[in-house]
């Protein structure tokens, strides 16, 4: 391959020149420079492999096997790098500016998570949630180690090339299974149409637009060799056949213009930009085919996106609810973040903590009946995200979160436009420094608006950590962002003591990391296996609480204690649904009241062992968990149930379930006074809630009929807060035989 410029200069020529160089470098010099093998190589197979990595064995899930991928390498790389400083007594710093612009996130982050309950939730969550302050740390270090390795242009565009090359065998692939079915090419892991190693049917869209516009910026900004050059058109019908299927429309009315805003519509905008600056800079009279080919497809892409839907989906097999796009509109997510900012300096700050965006989502959804959430089918959904990746941070890190995240965008842009002002004013038009500045800049832009008008998943949030770290790296070779090395020896003593102390604490910090992340990996392995021994064979609660059991003693997680609670209750509720009430003392066995001990402990821990948890799912399972023991028995359970979901209540105010659940235990003690508050406020917030709109006439119906004998005693009203709750020990609760 060779990319000729006006003065017949080659890239292809440098490119082999840097291999040539580099692979003689690697066989010719003394060890200390293998650090940078491995973190070259470290970073390299993180970009390549992550659009395609899946681990099908050890009941590993998708989601974790990216952060495992991208763990691993980072953490290599990052304590390589430490040990390289220490090994030639120097380091290259930026300015306190760019180490800001690079550390910003995840330090906002750290801080909101330390001022929120619980903090494992926000720091790391469940180990593979992307609003979470690890994932922020392994992204920005991601960047920074990009930002230091691919400073060659050479690298950069043998990486480009790679991650063309990637994505058109993921789009040959999808292509062939949408030809010939879910069950061609399966391999036991892609079992739907839909299936695919990035993530949603959405993000495979958003994929394929990256691929689109790194394969036209080739095809443009180089002069290639025919091979080449034909495998990038291949590469490019791929890409735009898949985008063809799957176009995905980011935003159906963008706040409220009245327009939509699809993959197409930002390739046809990258297109034209690209089309007016090939026709503008060069002093060829040759049309630009590509990019004006390009911008005609994708603008029919976008304007005729449903027609073509309705076509080309019933074709693959695709149905309208595989590309169904559930979230929360950018005006919704507004109104949430401003209520939440309105609830007290710490939330207007620091938000409600990363990862908790459904905490302020229960405590301020729409639930006036002209625009109730609670009236479409999602009204019991716990949203974790906004209408996107970088709007969801305005929530659950406030003000801060939302300032951050201006700083970085600024800087950027700003970045942005000097790099391309400068490649464009050079006076020989370099064209490696062309073709690199466009890629890294487009590929950024692309990402990052992506992020902000949709919740990408881990994958692509990744890509774009990466595309930004080969900004930074194309930034420094262009002399537009500056650095300074710092050495120490013997006269400098101190220099080099606090930075030596500074590189043994961070290698100690990225092993401590590692291992938390390999902790809690464990822990959800532990959980799936549970999950798929109770989905094969019901019976085996046994064997599956033995797994939980290890599980959240591995790692302290609040959903794997809910889960845990929950498989504890089975036999327990088979029981109870068979005796059709209060069970008698000789059908109790051993294993129900270990069960039910089980049970109740798990979701204590979730609900109160580390404070009042914010969560109501928490008090939601307590309180099923303490009701249950109430059918089974137990004495003073049925007063820590109500207390329990009125907690939930509390924290949950706009849902009906809570007030349900009241109305409900209080309609089998008899208190029908208080019963048939708690199911008019559930039937206020969801009129059509079929269960409260039951149980209330049924209320009505046994008024008519006399009091009846209560099912159950509460002994007294339902307390407001967790005072009772936090005092009352587990074998106060104990079913009694």
């Amino acid at each position: 391959m060779n990319i000729q410029s006006e003065n017949e200069q080659s890239v292809v020529t440098s490119v082999e020149d840097g291999v040539k160089q580099k692979t003689q470098s690697l066989s010719a010099t003394p060890k200390k420079d293998m650090y940078e093998s491995v973190i070259f190589w470290s970073i390299a197979c993180v970009a390549l492999l992550l659009p395609v990595f899946v681990v099908p064995v050890l009941n590993i899930s998708f989601f974790y096997a990216k952060f495992g991928i991208v763990t691993v390498a980072v953490l290599v790389a990052a304590i390589t790098v430490t040990l390289q400083v220490l090994h030639n007594k120097q380091t290259e710093r930026y300015s306190l500016f760019n180490y800001g612009l690079i550390f910003i996130l995840p330090l906002v982050y750290a801080i909101s998570s330390l001022f929120s309950t619980p903090r494992g939730m926000s720091l790391m969550g469940n180990g593979a949630d992307t609003d979470t302050a690890y994932f922020f740390f392994l992204g920005s270090l991601l960047m920074y180690l990009v930002s230091r390795t691919f400073r060659a242009k050479h690298a950069v565009f043998l990486l480009t090339l790679g991650l063309v090359s990637v994505s058109s065998v993921i789009s040959l692939f999808h292509i062939v299974r949408f030809v010939f079915g879910p069950q061609f090419l399966s391999l036991g892991l892609f079992t739907t149409t839909t299936s695919n190693t990035i993530g949603g049917l959405n993000e495979l869209s958003i994929y394929a637009g990256l691929s689109v516009l790194l394969c036209i910026l080739a095809l443009e900004l180089a002069t290639i060799k025919k091979g080449i050059k034909i495998a990038l058109i291949v590469g490019l019908v791929f890409s735009l056949s898949v985008l063809a299927i799957t176009n995905f429309n980011l935003q159906n009315n963008l706040f409220g213009l009245g327009f939509g805003f699809s993959v197409s519509a930002i390739i046809a905008l990258f297109s034209l930009v690209l089309f007016i600056h090939k026709k503008v800079a060069s002093s060829k009279d040759k049309m630009p085919v590509i990019s004006l080919s390009v911008l005609f497809i994708s603008l029919i892409f976008t304007i005729a996106i449903t027609p073509i839907s309705n076509f080309m989906l019933p074709k693959v097999g695709i149905s309208q609810s595989d590309i169904l796009d559930v979230r929360v509109s950018p005006f919704a997510s507004m109104d949430i973040a401003i209520n939440t900012y309105k609830d007290g300096i710490k939330e207007a700050l620091l938000g409600v903590g990363p990862n908790k965006f459904f905490i302020a989502w229960g405590a301020h959804k729409q639930v006036e009946l002209q625009d109730s959430v609670n009236a479409t089918p999602f009204w019991n959904v716990d949203f974790n995200a906004g209408f996107g990746a970088v709007p969801t941070s305005f929530v659950t890190a406030g003000i801060l979160g939302l300032l951050a995240w201006i700083f970085f965008f600024v800087a950027l842009i700003y970045y942005i436009t000097q790099l391309l002002r400068k490649v464009a004013s050079l006076d020989n038009k370099e064209p490696a420094s062309v073709f690199v500045a466009w890629v890294v800049s487009a590929g950024t832009i692309y990402l990052w608006t992506v992020a902000v008008l949709f919740t990408v998943g881990s994958t692509l949030l990744f890509l774009t950590f990466i595309f930004t770290g080969l900004l930074l790296a194309t930034l420094v070779r262009e002399e537009i962002i500056s650095t300074k090395n710092i050495q120490w020896d013997i006269t400098t003593y101190w220099r080099g003591f606090v930075v030596t102390f500074a590189m043994i604490v961070l290698v100690s910090l990225f092993m401590y990391i590692g291992y938390l992340w390999q902790q809690r990996a464990y822990s959800a392995i532990q959980i799936q296996e549970a999950a798929r021994i109770l989905q094969a064979d019901s019976t085996k609660v046994t064997e599956a609480e033995m797994l939980t059991l290890r599980a959240i003693n591995t790692y302290f997680n609040t959903n794997d204690l809910r889960f845990a609670s929950e498989i504890a209750l089975l036999r327990p509720m088979k029981l109870i649904s068979e005796s059709q009430g209060i069970v008698s003392a000789d059908k109790l066995t051993q294993e129900v009241v270990n069960d039910i001990s089980f049970s109740i402990n798990a979701a204590r821990r979730a609900a109160i062992d580390r404070g009042p948890s914010p969560d109501y799912r928490d008090w939601l399972q307590l309180g099923k968990a303490y009701e249950a023991a109430t059918f089974l028995g137990a004495t003073s359970t049925a007063t820590l149930a109500v207390e329990s979901y009125a907690q939930a209540e509390k924290l949950n105010p706009t849902s009906p379930v809570a007030p349900y659940l009241i109305g409900r235990l209080y309609t089998f003690a008899r208190g029908f006074d208080i019963a048939e508050v708690k199911l008019k406020r559930a039937i206020e917030l969801k009129p059509d809630y079929a269960e409260a709109v039951a149980l209330l006439n049924s209320i009505a119906e046994i008024n008519k009929g006399g009091q009846r004998t209560p099912s159950i005693v509460i002994p007294e009203e339902p307390a407001t807060s967790t005072k009772g709750a936090v005092k009352t020990t587990s074998t106060s609760t104990t079913p009694k035989r």
